[in-house]
């Protein structure tokens, strides 16, 4: 069958012309690299290119006001994904799915090492329930040591959660971990409590928590100055 010069499989509207396949498959490359803006609603907005998808993100407010961009293709997944979060377009937890929408999750992956005091104390309730929407997968945990895997951003947020310094870090130093490091941790933990506990105090005024901070930190620094010698 012949239409305007092009060979066609009846039945099936292949195009036989590699030309035209060349320029089909093109057409299916560019589609799948186009954005959408989507609104705090879940709706979403053509706007084409990635350029173009910025200046509109930087427009109307970005991630904080509830906007974001992502692949036309995951359009749907991101309006699902705002009704699962109960409507809320503007958490942590939406804004990482956002980010993997945009970017096809495709983000360049690491491992992390978690040995030592750090180890210890993963499986805390006050440790898990802030690890609770990091994007993480352990893939090992052998010998005291866990191994966890994530992007660059992702690792970080459980670096900052453990108190890690580098990705080979443990929480403290050799001899820190020699000295009975979950007592000492524990102490350190009453005091934040008792910090937290006071500056949540109904007798509490926000003017007093900069000077109370400071007093407790020197407190604090002058009493182990005197006593660790």
């Amino acid at each position: 069958m012949i239409i305007q010069g092009q060979n066609i499989k009846q039945d099936t509207g292949l195009v036989e012309s590699g030309k035209e396949n060349k320029m089909k498959l093109n057409d299916i490359l560019n589609e799948s690299r186009e954005f959408v803006i989507i609104d705090p609603r879940g709706n979403a907005r053509p706007v084409g290119s990635k350029m173009q998808g910025a200046m509109y993100l930087k427009k109307m407010g970005g991630a904080k006001r509830g906007y974001h961009m992502v692949l036309k293709k995951n359009a749907l997944k991101a309006r699902r994904a705002i009704e699962k979060n109960g409507g809320n377009s503007t958490n942590s937890k939406i804004q990482n799915i956002m980010f993997d929408l945009m970017y096809e999750g495709k983000v360049n992956e690491a491992k992390l090492k978690i040995s030592g005091p750090a180890y210890d104390f993963w499986d805390e309730r006050e440790v898990q329930r802030k690890l609770r929407d990091v994007k993480i997968k352990i893939v090992g945990d052998i010998g005291g040591v866990l191994t966890i895997k994530g992007n660059d951003k992702e690792l970080q947020k459980v670096k900052d959660i453990l108190g890690l310094k580098g990705a080979k870090e443990s929480v403290n130093e050799a001899y820190v971990e020699s000295m009975d490091y979950p007592v000492l941790k524990k102490a350190l933990d009453t005091i934040v409590d008792k910090w937290s506990d006071w500056k949540k105090g109904p007798m509490t005024e926000p003017s007093d928590i900069k000077p109370a901070q400071k007093e407790l930190m020197n407190f604090v620094s002058s009493y182990l100055k005197k006593n660790i010698k």
